[in-house]
């Protein structure tokens, strides 16, 4: 622990001096480090990975649609609605893709929201909440039942670049407005207690006695969204997101500094380091004294979607008991088995060998 905040801290001095040693760098604004501009020379990365694509690589269209797959999973399911539809065009903007496998869970969209009630910026600088029709739509009487809208909207038109999804928080400035007027506007207004209930920490299977259409709808992590696409067979949609994407940033070595203060110092510095990740982002001050706990969130706030979280709670501990998952993800948590802090050894390298049995891990 002793090299990791010793680590961390001569990083840091060098990102807070001008990088001459180690070209340390964190931009100035959390909107910075995903622009899309920033993507493939971002200042902020320590360590990142881009693809290339060509007739000269990869040799097929399969292999040229395989590169940066982190576009595709964190989109919800916006074509459930009418006027979108799955389409090459808008597979090649920075809002389309295909429908994602990732949907934050009630806890995470909490962690955004500060101790004054007001949303963490990062929030919308991370997940989109608005998507425009992509089709010219007009509302029948069976997505007005669907999507509990009034009768009136039956044969109101939706044009093909009018808002047509959008997700409110309860902290946005418009909530109240939105909720007031969800049964008659034109678009499909979800709220976010449509979706996710406080009270379980889950999402809402049932509206209104049926099954919640609402719950395909939810803010969608952007930080892997691209433009940036080698088009490898149009007619089958296969594109080749160019994108880089990051292991590492620095803004998680203040973090990582945190952490290891507070395992070595108790934390009597730790709060700096952190406010300092949360002064960049415009996000209000946090107070006391910082425990891993706090460390923990922070990284969620900061770092969600970056593919570190499951080695966030192996390391903290939190995958000791079901403690943690009973407070943060009670339905996941009826599933708790200590042997799962360690992943399975894939049976592909075990069973090259005869005894490959006697290699895997505990509880598979």
């Amino acid at each position: 622990m002793q090299k990791a905040l010793d680590s961390a801290k001569e990083l840091i001095a060098d990102c807070e001096s001008g990088g001459a040693k180690y070209n340390a760098y964190m931009y100035p604004t959390y909107e910075e480090v995903f622009k899309e501009s920033n993507n493939w020379e971002n200042k902020e990365a320590l360590w990142k990975h881009r693809w290339y694509a060509g007739s000269d690589g990869h040799g097929s269209s399969n292999g040229n649609y395989k590169l940066n797959r982190n576009d595709e999973y964190f989109l919800c399911n916006v074509n459930k609605f009418g006027a979108r539809e799955d389409n090459q065009e808008t597979r090649l903007t920075w809002e389309g893709c295909i429908s994602g496998i990732f949907m934050p869970t009630q806890h995470l969209l909490n962690l955004y929201v500060q101790e004054d009630g007001t949303l963490d910026p990062r929030f919308h600088e991370s997940f989109t909440t608005e998507w425009n029709a992509n089709k010219n739509y007009i509302w029948d009487t069976s997505a007005a039942n669907m999507y509990d809208k009034d009768e009136s909207i039956v044969g109101t038109e939706l044009k093909k670049g009018d808002l047509a999804i959008k997700f409110v928080m309860p902290q946005d400035e418009d909530y109240a407005e939105e909720k007031a007027n969800r049964h008659t506007s034109n678009y499909l207004m979800i709220a976010y207690d449509d979706v996710y209930n406080d009270q379980k920490h889950n999402v809402n299977m049932q509206y209104n006695g049926m099954e919640n259409q609402f719950r395909y709808f939810y803010p969608s992590l952007n930080k892997h969204n691209s433009s940036n696409y080698y088009v490898a067979n149009a007619s089958k949609k296969r594109n080749g997101n160019l994108n880089a994407t990051f292991m590492m940033r620095m803004a998680e070595v203040y973090l990582i500094a945190a952490e290891a203060d507070i395992y070595i110092n108790g934390g009597a510095n730790a709060m700096g380091y952190i406010n300092k990740v949360r002064a960049r982002a415009g996000a209000k001050a946090l107070t006391g004294t910082a425990t891993v706990r706090t460390v923990l969130d922070e990284r969620g706030r900061e770092l969600c979607g970056e593919y570190c979280r499951f080695y966030d709670l192996k390391r903290t501990g939190m995958f000791k008991s079901s403690n943690y998952l009973e407070e943060t993800h009670p339905d996941l948590a009826q599933f708790f088995n200590p042997n799962y802090a360690l992943r399975p050894i894939s049976t592909t390298f075990t069973a090259t060998i005869s005894n490959g049995a006697e290699y895997q891990n505990p509880g598979y």
